[in-house]
């Protein structure tokens, strides 16, 4: 199916458009492999067979589908991160959810879509069930929205003493009597500088693509351990919105981040 709420058309805009930066061929014989002595430890091994099977349900305000959206997702305790135009903060919301006309399936008079808006009226950037170890808060955003994930790419940044670097490997095709560029086998890595180690953690593996690529939506410590957090668009598909949620506290030891959350829909 097929959303039609505007924000999203028009995040996939702006996702497909924004390519200034370069793209690196490499080698299909081989994937850029981080360093052997690196500790590297797969975070993804429950992985969403179907749309919305995430361990934590995580949403955001707008228009959906009927299968993209709880029925109970107002009877739910949730805490959302928003923007106040100044600033973000995390703080707990009502959620509200109101069954409305979805344009691009329903019938006259048809009403299987949802709308889903919370009681804060600053822009919300997510929600997410309520957890113990989230709580009320200001968060610093180190920017990078919107920013693509290529293979090659690498997103270097620092945040209390710490450095990072977000890249991404893999193996860069063209698509059968095409110039249009494609990837496949493509790994997601963040590792830190962390008194004088350098985990490594592996955040996602995707297979293949279909005119999309992964992209940077928040980078900020929002757990508020110290520790930076990633808010992704985890996509393979163009008409294909899946926001996933890496966080550090919930962390197996020796990771750095884990991903407890996304959200599955299609766009318009």
């Amino acid at each position: 199916m097929k959303q039609s709420f505007i924000s999203l058309c028009i995040f996939l805009t702006l996702s497909c458009s924004s390519s200034s930066h370069e793209k690196t061929q490499i080698n299909d014989s081989a994937i850029n492999q981080p360093p052997a002595q690196a500790v590297i430890k797969d975070t993804t091994a429950i992985k969403p067979d179907t749309i919305n099977k995430s361990p934590i349900p995580l949403l955001y305000t707008g228009y959906f589908h009927g299968d993209e959206v709880w029925q109970n997702a107002d009877k739910m305790t949730w805490i959302g991160l928003f923007f106040s135009g100044k600033h973000y903060y995390l703080a707990s919301s009502k959620v509200n959810v109101k069954q409305v006309h979805d344009e691009i399936v329903d019938a006259d008079g048809e009403k299987t879509g949802w709308e889903v808006s919370t009681s804060l009226k600053d822009s919300c950037v997510f929600l997410i069930q309520s957890q113990t170890f989230l709580n009320d808060r200001t968060v610093e955003s180190l920017g990078f929205s919107e920013k693509e994930l290529h293979p090659n790419d690498t997103l270097s940044f620092t945040y209390q003493g710490i450095n990072y670097q977000l890249y991404a490997t893999g193996i860069q095709t063209k698509y059968p009597e095409s110039e249009e560029i494609t990837y496949r086998n493509y790994r997601l890595f963040i590792k830190a500088e962390i008194q004088g180690k350098m985990p490594i953690t592996l955040l996602e593996t995707i297979e293949g693509f279909e005119d999309a690529i992964p992209s940077v939506l928040f980078v900020g410590d929002i757990d508020g351990d110290g520790i930076v957090d990633l808010l992704l668009n985890m996509t393979n598909h163009y008409n294909v919105f899946e926001p996933a949620l890496y966080l550090s506290k919930p962390a197996e030891k020796g990771s750095l981040l884990k991903k407890i959350a996304w959200h599955t829909s299609v766009g318009c």
